[in-house]
Formats: C-alpha cells, sequence, structure tokens
C-alpha cells in the first residue's frame, strides 16, 4: 500500500485468507480505523502498522503482525484479540480482551498498556514481557518459553 487505508464505517468485515496487506516503506499506519467505525479482521498478514484511533470496536482473529509491525490503540474503543502474533500497545480508556496471544518479535516491548485495561487469556513468548505502565493488566495463563 503507498498511503494509509481510513476505515471510517461501513466496512464491518475483512477476510484475508492468508493474505498480507504490506506498507510501503515511510507509510505508518498501514491502516487506521476511525470513527466509531467496528471491523473484524480474519486471516490476515498485517507487514505495518495498524492504528484504532476510533470508538468502535476491533476484531483480529488468527491473524498476524510481521516484524517490527504494531497494533496500536490509541481511542477508547474496544480491541477482541484471538490467536494473534505480533505486538500491540493501547492507551488510555482502550479495552482489550485477549485470547491466544504470540508476541516474539523484535528488541522494543512487545505488550504495552498505557493506561487501558487488558484481559489476557493465553499469553506466549520467548521474550521477556515488559509491565504494564500506568494501567490494569490480567495475565492468565502465560507461557514464557526460554
Amino acid at each position: 500500500m503507498d498511503k494509509t487505508i481510513a476505515i471510517k464505517g461501513t466496512t464491518k468485515k475483512l477476510v484475508g485468507f492468508q493474505s498480507s496487506l504490506k506498507a510501503k516503506k515511510g507509510v505508518t499506519p498501514l491502516l487506521r480505523i476511525e470513527g466509531n467505525a467496528s471491523i473484524i479482521f480474519e486471516h490476515l498478514y498485517f507487514e505495518g502498522d495498524v492504528e484504532h484511533a476510533g470508538s468502535g470496536t476491533a476484531v483480529f482473529r488468527h491473524a498476524d503482525f510481521a516484524g517490527e509491525a504494531v497494533y496500536r490503540a490509541t481511542g477508547a474503543g474496544k480491541t477482541f484479540i484471538e490467536d494473534v502474533i505480533g505486538r500491540w500497545s493501547i492507551g488510555k480508556g482502550h479495552r482489550l480482551w485477549a485470547r491466544q496471544t504470540n508476541a516474539e518479535f523484535g528488541d522494543r516491548v512487545l505488550m504495552e498498556n498505557n493506561g487501558g485495561t487488558a484481559w489476557i487469556l493465553g499469553y506466549k513468548t520467548r521474550q521477556t514481557p515488559a509491565p504494564s505502565r500506568s494501567s490494569r493488566s490480567a495475565v492468565l495463563p502465560r507461557f514464557l518459553e526460554r
């Protein structure tokens, strides 16, 4: 993609059948969820950041955030994650529920909670986990492989 794709409310579901969405160098974010848009992403491989700047709901099922790509929730919406590999960051007021999340890429923080609320049911990593900052997080259970 040569520019950011804005999701504003009419798109409800994007199924990739294991397809890849790739941002050209310098394009960030790859996707931006805006306003009260709610969307489901399934079977996608994201090669670029996804920003959730709105108040709606984002659902990620069976997806990968490749390499240094990050899911950033900067708005006050909700996120549901099921069977997702990759890094994520949530901000103040955002709520995240994750089932079977796997974070293993890069040297930066893999899961960051800056004032949001996160419930994580099933978490695997080979990296040293980073603590949440000024937030609420519950992680049950977790598997740390060294």
